[in-house]
């Protein structure tokens, strides 16, 4: 696995049993042992290649952990998105430009969430893993020369979006 830099504030299991109890199943058992070793986390200068044409590629830039910091916290984020994204759904990372990864709560798969899609009862989510093992496993390291032949083509944010994350105290 990716090296990955931990939250310093160690998983209690209390507070996994109370999320649990929030978001009305158990976790997948690989994704309780990542946040048990992390609790959440900063992979730096990551990318994920997507098997889709839509979205090539996506860069992580947190991944959520309990009872942390509000920003990164999965039940804070549970909260805010709960009616936002599709039921069943949690957010557990964050990707560069403020959209998600979701765990799906049935089976235990991850998706990537574009928050400037309006449509909320359609949302598209697109596949990227079908496990919290296999998502982990896809995360690369890069540096500069890696991403030479990225380029950002347009860069816009749901002045909506952008309110309430600053209303939750996510943004400044």
């Amino acid at each position: 696995m990716l090296p990955i830099r931990p939250n310093n504030k160690k998983l209690h299991n209390k507070k996994l049993s109370d999320f649990e109890d929030v978001i009305g199943y158990k976790l997948p058992q690989e994704y309780i042992d990542f946040l048990t070793e992390y609790n959440g986390g900063d992979p730096e200068n990551t990318i994920i290649e997507l098997p889709n044409s839509e979205i090539l590629s996506i860069a992580i830039t947190d991944l959520f952990g309990i009872g942390i910091e509000k920003i990164n916290d999965l039940k804070t984020n549970f909260k805010i998105y709960k009616e936002i994204i599709p039921k069943g759904y949690i957010p557990i990372a964050r990707t560069e430009g403020g959209n998600l990864v979701c765990l799906a709560g049935d089976n235990g798969h991850l998706f990537f969430w574009d928050h400037e899609i309006d449509d909320i009862e359609n949302k598209d989510l697109l596949p990227i893993a079908n496990n919290f093992e296999d998502f982990l496993e896809m995360i690369k390291s890069v540096t500069g020369e890696d991403l030479e032949d990225y380029e950002v083509e347009e860069v816009w944010v749901d002045p909506d979006f952008l309110a309430e994350m600053k209303k939750n105290g996510l943004l400044k």
